[in-house]
């Protein structure tokens, strides 16, 4: 692994094009977290730049660096009982994960400015679809580097993600948070709340299906290690 603030950089650039490595994963040092971080930290504050109505926090980016915490320790908590590969701890996942956050500075092009009402809800629905695609796909290369199979993968992916957007419409927060990812304003409400509705959906159906497909996959892997474990 590269070190020094010129290699976290270039090994940031090898996360967003899948080119890193488990050796790389392996390796990462504060730089990398601390260069991750600040990208967190610079397109949070770019999410909310043009807002007139965001809290004192949201405009300074401090929302992002909490979410990229929190969303790394669920991410360990979901996938450390099925990696096969040593070095699976929250730090290097919390590390990888901020490296992945430069794709949402496209939440910071002001499209609102060229565009109406309907135009503007247009693109920050492709801003976010793009973003989202984006880093799920990060986050799938880095479940296979740990040697997650194919269906453990998408089990550790799809269940908690699944539950989690069905709480978010549960405790009707739903709207509110696709407003906030897809940088939606007044004009672009109804979008905001066509998309959770259909986030709620799509939770409920991957809850159903991935949940017990998750829930079988880790009481197997459990077993597994514990046969590992006590040899006969």
């Amino acid at each position: 692994m590269r070190g020094g603030p010129i290699g976290a950089l270039k090994d940031i650039l090898r996360v967003l094009t899948f080119r890193i490595t488990l050796d790389d994963l392996r390796n990462l040092s504060p730089w990398h977290l601390g260069l991750g971080l600040m990208a967190t930290w610079i397109v949070g504050m770019g999410r909310w730049w043009d807002d007139p109505n965001a809290i004192v926090l949201q405009r300074f980016g401090v929302g992002s660096v909490v979410y990229v915490f929190v969303l790394s320790l669920m991410l360990w908590f979901d996938a450390k009982l099925l990696c096969r590969e040593e070095g699976f701890t929250y730090g290097v996942v919390l590390t990888y994960v901020s490296m992945t956050s430069p794709p949402a500075i496209l939440y910071a092009i002001p499209v609102e400015l060229w565009n109406d009402g309907s135009g503007t809800a247009i693109w920050n629905s492709s801003f976010l679809g793009v973003v989202a695609t984006w880093r799920f796909a990060m986050l799938v290369r880095f479940y296979r580097l740990f040697g997650l199979t194919r269906w453990e993968t998408l089990a550790a992916t799809g269940a908690p993600l699944s539950a989690l957007v069905l709480a978010l419409g549960c405790s009707g927060t739903a709207t509110a948070v696709a407003s906030s990812m897809g940088g939606y304003r007044d004009e672009g409400a109804r979008v905001a709340a066509e998309l959770a509705s259909m986030a709620m959906i799509v939770g409920f159906v991957g809850c159903v299906v991935l949940g017990p497909i998750y829930l079988v996959i880790v009481v197997r892997r459990r077993r597994e290690r514990n046969e590992d474990a006590w040899p006969d």
